[in-house]
């Protein structure tokens, strides 16, 4: 089979897994997918609405690292990532309500950038699920629940994402983030 796309599994060379049948199917479960360019667009889309709107709100140094598997110890199985936007930390940042919600708005960027292309399946169960676990690490002093919480975000983001200027630059880095996962053409 030909590989499709450059999969990141460092972690699970270091830890000598890579004959884990488990590994395997995963690995080649995640190349068919990717072996599909629609879906790596899609990916592409997601993780751009991502960066730009951390980029709008001042995060610095924004970078696309493309698909990877990390192994969990905690759940002895491994972690597949299509790929993901990070930015540098930004430690002196008081996290009250108004930050945690703007971080919330990031979180939920790439999920509402393909719903608003008609891409009804987006990706984001795994940017909800670590919404949940940072929300009951630090939950808003206000007590809004996490669900309201995700949703106003979705809202918010979603205005935001249909301006015509961050839309153009949302596929402008998708454009260049399908380039990265497909340098080949």
């Amino acid at each position: 089979m030909i590989e499709h796309v450059k999969i990141n599994y460092d972690d699970i060379v270091r830890r000598g897994l890579e004959s884990d049948p488990r590994f395997l199917k995963l690995y080649w479960d995640m190349q068919n997918a990717f072996g599909d360019r629609s879906y790596g667009r899609e990916v592409c889309l997601h993780e751009a609405a991502h960066a730009e709107l951390m980029e709008q709100d001042g995060i610095q140094n924004v970078t696309f690292t493309g698909p990877a598997i990390i192994y969990d110890p905690a759940s002895n199985g491994f972690d597949p990532r299509s790929a993901m936007a990070n930015g540098d930390d930004q430690p002196h940042v008081v996290a009250d309500d108004a930050h945690i919600f703007k971080v919330v708005c990031h979180m939920v960027a790439g999920g509402v950038a393909l719903r608003l292309e008609g891409i009804a399946e987006a990706g984001d169960d795994g940017d909800f699920k670590y919404f949940k676990q940072r929300y009951a690490a630090n939950p808003p002093k206000s007590g809004e629940k996490p669900e309201a919480l995700w949703k106003r975000a979705q809202d918010a983001a979603a205005i935001r994402l249909n301006d015509l200027a961050t839309k153009k630059k949302v596929q402008a880095k998708a454009e260049e983030y399908f380039r990265l996962l497909y340098p080949s053409g």
